[in-house]
């Protein structure tokens, strides 16, 4: 069933502006929404800020956030600290020679800034919450502001680098906030963010007791499809964005639903399979071959639409497949790599993995 907000009343799809939407979920006394016009979804009705700001307590700081870094008041373990943000460490480093100027968005108590700092990042960050950002400061020896990213002073073309991990999501205004970003970042710059995919097989599976659907916590519940939407509209040409093979049958608010069950015993036995395992591998070495294109190429020339396949590629030749082999023995190998890939791909639009990560240069 298709609604409209009143006339009058604030409010509308944070990415085209439309009043028009559908309830997709019912949940914590609020309501989950999908956009008629793009098919954002998002909470509804708006959470007032002072209501969205409780969640990031003290309280929540010390017994739900640090918990999960084995971390507490006064120490924080960094060799797990450097295991945990090493993916996007590599990503930066697959662009950068050095370190440059970086920001955190939504940096918490800076552990990620922390790590950047070792690798030669001169970093500062944000955060709505005055505890994480006292902690960061005081404990961890970095650098972060208290406050809105939206209200703070950045002059333009500040940054070599922005990320936002696990952030996007909870923002108040993300197209307004994309927009930021792009104004701050230098020219070559660039965004790495992730954040869930609402198109995951954890979400159709566990239904409205994944626990990524938290209308009081996560305000937008983006797809590859929205996702593309928002940096088109933040200004943004180049950029890529992939789904990530990775699934947590844990993240639910439920255990004691049979659909999680079901999932749990899914996913154990998708992780004794080697095929899951070559498909993990395909989509790693397809998303670094996307950021090799993605730092040398023209993508606005060369991008393909924002709904075929399941990552926005170039259009060029992955390095390895231009290799000299023998007629015969080539003809073989190079059907069977085709197939394997057409397998890959086909599993990719089906099997959509819990998180978006998206890399945009500007």
């Amino acid at each position: 069933m298709t609604f409209a907000m009143k006339k009058g009343r604030k409010g509308g799809c944070n990415l085209c502006g439309s009043r028009k939407f559908r309830v997709a979920y019912e949940k914590f006394n609020y309501s989950l929404v999908r956009c008629r016009g793009c098919g954002l979804v998002y909470s509804w009705p708006p959470i007032p800020e002072d209501v969205l700001f409780q969640r990031y307590s003290e309280e929540y700081l010390f017994n739900e956030y640090l918990p999960i870094f084995k971390t507490d008041r006064t120490g924080f373990p960094i060799d797990l600290i450097r295991s945990h943000y090493s993916f996007f460490l590599h990503l930066l480093e697959r662009f950068f020679n050095s370190g440059g100027k970086l920001l955190d968005i939504g940096c918490g108590p800076g552990f990620f800034l922390k790590v950047a700092s070792e690798r030669g990042w001169v970093g500062e960050g944000v955060d709505v919450s005055e505890s994480a950002v006292r902690y960061a400061t005081d404990v961890v020896g970095v650098r972060a502001r208290q406050g809105k990213f939206e209200d703070l002073n950045f002059p333009p073309d500040s940054f070599d680098a922005i990320v936002l991990l696990d952030t996007l999501e909870h923002l108040y205004d993300p197209l307004g906030s994309m927009r930021r970003c792009y104004g701050i970042l230098k020219k070559g710059g660039l965004l790495i963010l992730n954040t869930p995919d609402y198109q995951s097989v954890s979400r159709r599976i566990l239904g409205k007791n994944w626990a990524i659907l938290s209308p009081l916590e996560h305000l937008y519940n983006f797809s590859q499809k929205t996702l593309h939407l928002l940096f088109k509209k933040a200004g943004f040409k180049d950029f890529i964005i992939h789904n990530q093979p990775d699934f947590n049958p844990e993240n639910t608010h439920s255990r004691e639903n049979q659909r999680y069950r079901l999932w749990k015993k899914m996913h154990g036995r998708l992780e004794k399979s080697d095929y899951y395992w070559k498909w993990r591998e395909f989509k790693q070495n397809e998303l670094m071959d996307d950021m090799a294109d993605l730092k040398t190429a023209d993508m606005e020339a060369t991008m393909r639409g924002a709904t075929t396949g399941d990552a926005l590629r170039l259009q060029a030749i992955c390095p390895g497949e231009t290799e000299t082999i023998p007629l015969k023995a080539g003809l073989h190998k190079e059907k069977k790599r085709r197939v394997g890939k057409k397998t890959y791909r086909f599993l990719s639009r089906i099997i959509r993995g819990d998180t978006l990560i998206a890399i945009a240069k500007k």
